[in-house]
């Protein structure tokens, strides 16, 4: 292992196999598609799967595993290091110190259109609460004959062999190889479990978490107000994705309110800028609470149209320098833009802004 660095933020963009985004709507659900806007919160509900809950484990060193080579075509493991193994040659022991999930490098193909991998640019190596994703493992069910599990349907899709590599002690490693489209198959010597799709999500939500819990010092800040910006749509960024789906899912670092109006050439021109780090938390409070509940129309179904006069960009930054920004329309209208990714909703969508959001940001 080598160490780095850890906490750098990542973007978590996410894309499917058909190369457009997904929604991860569920971290119980193996294989989860996205979902748009439903007639119920769910925000907040408890995750059934208690290996979902927040991490609580011991942190390893920082640490990074090397990917080893993409792996071409179907594979056909030998059997693991005995040591990295429990009871039998599918069931991984406990005592890992650092996993990693390892896509090839985009774009890839596999007789189609090039797609991208899942886990974007998120930071991949784990060091934080390991054993939680040994167990996670074991907990898949071990397939049939066929590579499935009994009634389970298996959906054609172009994703590529990936490989799950296990770090232990004493320069131990496993390498599983795993196919995370269809019934999601995890490939031991002797057999294979199925239904491992959500093995993606649940290491995003880890690294996350990890992220918080072993972030640099100090605290990355938000990135500076630009001096302008393109006309028209503002494309948003978020992040981290977090478990309940708040806009703002962690504690702020720093939070800073970027104001633009519009020039006469047609691009946004900055007009003034104040660091609110003094109120960074309840300002996120503010946000998160002004978030969809039940039904709520995307971006451009709501009554106000996008910010044609001047905006205020509110740029937050974690402990751990990941970047979220929200928009606040200050002309036509109090609506503010939000990027969404939970069970109930997924996207861009406009809310109204409580007045006393307002007077906090000085608008």
């Amino acid at each position: 292992m080598v160490l780095v660095l850890a906490g750098t933020a990542g973007a978590v963009a996410v894309f499917g196999a058909d190369d457009g985004r997904d929604s991860r709507d569920s971290l119980s659900t193996p294989g989860g598609s996205g979902t748009s806007a439903q007639n119920t919160d769910t925000r907040r509900s408890p995750t059934p799967d208690p290996l979902l809950e927040p991490g609580q484990g011991p942190m390893s060193p920082r640490a990074e595993i090397a990917c080893p080579a993409p792996l071409v075509g179907e594979p056909v493991p030998g059997p693991l290091d005995p040591r990295a193994t429990a009871g039998n040659p599918h069931t991984l022991a406990s005592g890992a110190v650092a996993v990693r999930l390892c896509e090839p490098p985009p774009p890839f193909t596999r007789g189609g259109p090039p797609v991208l991998p899942r886990l974007g640019s998120q930071p991949t190596t784990l060091y934080y609460d390991v054993d939680r994703v040994v167990r996670k493992v074991n907990s898949f069910p071990v397939s049939g004959p066929d590579g499935r599990g009994p009634n389970v349907p298996c959906h054609l899709d172009a994703r590529p062999w990936v490989t799950l590599e296990v770090q232990y002690p004493d320069g131990v490693r496993a390498s599983v190889p795993m196919n995370l489209g269809g019934c999601g198959v995890m490939v031991f010597s002797d057999t294979s479990r199925h239904g491992v799709r959500i093995i993606e999500d649940f290491l995003t939500a880890l690294l996350e978490e990890q992220r918080i819990a072993d972030p640099p010092t100090p605290a990355p800040p938000a990135q500076a107000c630009e001096q302008s910006r393109p006309a028209g749509h503002v494309a948003l960024r978020r992040e981290a994705l977090g478990r309940q789906g708040d806009v703002i899912p962690y504690p702020a670092a720093h939070l800073v309110a970027c104001r633009y109006s519009a020039a006469p050439n047609g691009t946004w021109t900055l007009r003034g800028s104040t660091d609110l780090a003094a109120e960074r938390e309840e300002i996120r409070t503010l946000v998160n609470a002004a978030a969809p509940v039940g039904t709520m129309p995307r971006l451009g179904a709501g009554p106000c149209p996008y910010p044609t006069q001047g905006f205020t960009l509110l740029r937050f930054a974690d402990a751990a320098g990941a970047q979220y920004e929200v928009l606040v329309n200050t002309g036509e209208c109090a609506r503010m833009y939000m990027l969404l990714n939970t069970p109930a909703y997924g996207g861009e969508y406009d809310v109204p802004v409580p007045p006393h959001l307002l007077r906090r940001i000085d608008v």
